[in-house]
C-alpha cells in the first residue's frame, strides 16, 4: 500500500523526502505553494475524504488542523511503535509545541483531546547572519573605531545592530547594512514585528487578552519603519521582498548582516553565492541590558490526516523522517533536521557551523500563540504592518484598531466554543 503526502514545494523539502531510504512504492508525495497548501487543508476535505495520509505544515497550523478534525491525535501510534528515541532526542522547543490540547481530538484513546498531533521535521531558528569578510576587514574595523570608539565585532545588542546597520550602508556600492523582509504575507514581516514587540515586553497574546499595543507596538513599529523607509539601511526592493528573497539579497553579496532563519545561512554557503566562505553567524542581538531577545519559534511538522487509509504507511514514513539515519538525510538533502543528535553531528558542523548555535537558540525562542484563531491575528498584524510600516499611518490609531480587531476575534470564537 501506498501513502500519500502533501507539503510545500521548494524549500529543499522534496529532496529531503526523496532522500529517505523508503521501501519503493511507500510513499506517493505532492508538493504546492503554500498558499494552495493551506486553502487545500483547510478549504477542502483532502485530509478527512482520504485522499492525503500526511501532511508536512507550519506547526503553528496544528491546533487549527486538529480543531477541525483534519488530523489525528498520534499519541497511539506512539505508544505502540514511537520514532527513534522519542521525545528525549529533540529540544522541548518542538515537544511541547506539537503537544496541546484540542476539543476534536480524532483519536478514541485521546478522549480528552490532550495530543501529541505532529512530528518535527524542519527547524532553522532566526540567527544573525553577517558577512564576515566585513567584519575582519583591517580597514573596516580601523574606521569603525575611529567613528565609534568601539570595535567592529558581530552586533550583540540591538543598540549595536542598528549602528552597524547604518555604517555598512553603502547605496553607491550596492552595500546595505541590513534587510527586512517587507512583502504584506503574514509570514517574515509578522516574525520581524513580533519579535521586535517582545523585545519591548510585549506579545501577540497574553493568555487570550491582545498584548501587541502600547509603548511596545509603537516602538517596534517605529524601529521597523525607520530602517525600511524613514533611514532606510536596506535595499531599496526590500519593502517588497519575501523571505526567500532577503536571504537571496545576502548572498548576493548585498547585505552586512541580518536577523533571519538559519536556513538563508546554509544557502549563502552554497552554490551561486557570492558571499561562500565569508559567511558568520551569532545568537541574535541582546536588548541593550543584556536580557535575551526572543525569537520566533517556527517549525515544520508531520502529521497524519483523520481520514487516512494508509496510517500504517504513514507512520512508518514519519519514523524514518525522525530517525537518526532520516533527519541526517533530511539535513544533507538541504533542509535542517530537529534532532539534537543532528545539531551535534561533526559532519553537519563541518558543513553548516549555523548547527552549533541551534540549541541556545531554542533557550529563547517561543512560537506564536498556538491557538486555533491564529490566523485572524495574523492577518491582524499583517494589516498593522502595512499600514504603518509600509504605507506610514499613524502607528497609535492603527493600533488601537488592530488591538480591538484581534480582541473582537478572540472573544468571538471564545463564545464559539
Amino acid at each position: 500500500m501506498t501513502a500519500t503526502l502533501l507539503g510545500r514545494s521548494g524549500d529543499s523539502f522534496e529532496a529531503s523526502i526523496r532522500a529517505q531510504e523508503l521501501p519503493p512504492g511507500l510513499l506517493a508525495d505532492r508538493w504546492l505553494s503554500l498558499s494552495e497548501l493551506e486553502r487545500t487543508l483547510f478549504d477542502t476535505d483532502a485530509c478527512a475524504s482520504g485522499d492525503v495520509d500526511l501532511v508536512l505544515v507550519p506547526a503553528d497550523w496544528l491546533p487549527r488542523l486538529a480543531a477541525r478534525g483534519a488530523i489525528r491525535a498520534l499519541d497511539p501510534l506512539l505508544s505502540a511503535s514511537p520514532p527513534q528515541g522519542w521525545p528525549e532526542a529533540w529540544s522541548s522547543a518542538f515537544t511541547d509545541v506539537v503537544a496541546f490540547a484540542s476539543a476534536e481530538a480524532i483519536s478514541v484513546e485521546a478522549t480528552t483531546g490532550a495530543g501529541v498531533w505532529g512530528l518535527p521535521f524542519h527547524d532553522g531558528p532566526p540567527l544573525l547572519v553577517y558577512r564576515r569578510d566585513l567584519f575582519e576587514s583591517p580597514d573596516e574595523r580601523r574606521a569603525y573605531r575611529e567613528r565609534f570608539g568601539e570595535d567592529l565585532v558581530p552586533a550583540r545588542t540591538w543598540r549595536d545592530f542598528e549602528r552597524q546597520a547604518s555604517w555598512f550602508t553603502r547605496p553607491d556600492d550596492d552595500l546595505f547594512g541590513t534587510v527586512f523582509a517587507g512583502a504584506p504575507d503574514g509570514h517574515n514581516d509578522v516574525y520581524d514585528l513580533v519579535t521586535q514587540i517582545r523585545l519591548r515586553g510585549g506579545d501577540v497574546l497574553d493568555g487570550r487578552r491582545p498584548a501587541f499595543g502600547g509603548r511596545a507596538g509603537v516602538e517596534a513599529l517605529a524601529f521597523l519603519r525607520r530602517h525600511l523607509v524613514e533611514h532606510p539601511t536596506v535595499p531599496p526592493e526590500a519593502i517588497d521582498l519575501d523571505s526567500v528573497h532577503s536571504g537571496a539579497a545576502f548572498a548576493a553579496g548585498r547585505v552586512a548582516l541580518m536577523l533571519n532563519w538559519a536556513g538563508y545561512a546554509h544557502a549563502a554557503e552554497g552554490p551561486g553565492s557570492r558571499v561562500a566562505g565569508r559567511v558568520g553567524v551569532a545568537l541574535a542581538p541582546t536588548a541593550d541590558d543584556g536580557s535575551a531577545t526572543t525569537v520566533v519559534n517556527a517549525f515544520w511538522a508531520l502529521a497524519v490526516t483523520s481520514g487516512a487509509r494508509h496510517v500504517e504507511e504513514a507512520w512508518a514514513v514519519a519514523r524514518e523522517c525522525l530517525s537518526e539515519r532520516g533527519d541526517l538525510a533530511t539535513t544533507r538533502a538541504g533542509s535542517s533536521g530537529t534532532r539534537l543528535g543532528t545539531w551535534r553531528d561533526p559532519g553537519i558542523l563541518r558543513r553548516s557551523p549555523a548547527f552549533a548555535l541551534f540549541e541556545r537558540a531554542h533557550e529563547n525562542s517561543r512560537p506564536l500563540p498556538m491557538v486555533e484563531e491564529l490566523p485572524v491575528l495574523v492577518a491582524v498584524l499583517d494589516d498593522l504592518y502595512d499600514r504603518v510600516v509600509r504605507r506610514g499611518e499613524e502607528a497609535e490609531g492603527a493600533l488601537e484598531e488592530a488591538v480591538a480587531q484581534a480582541t473582537e476575534a478572540m472573544a468571538r470564537d471564545s463564545a464559539d466554543v
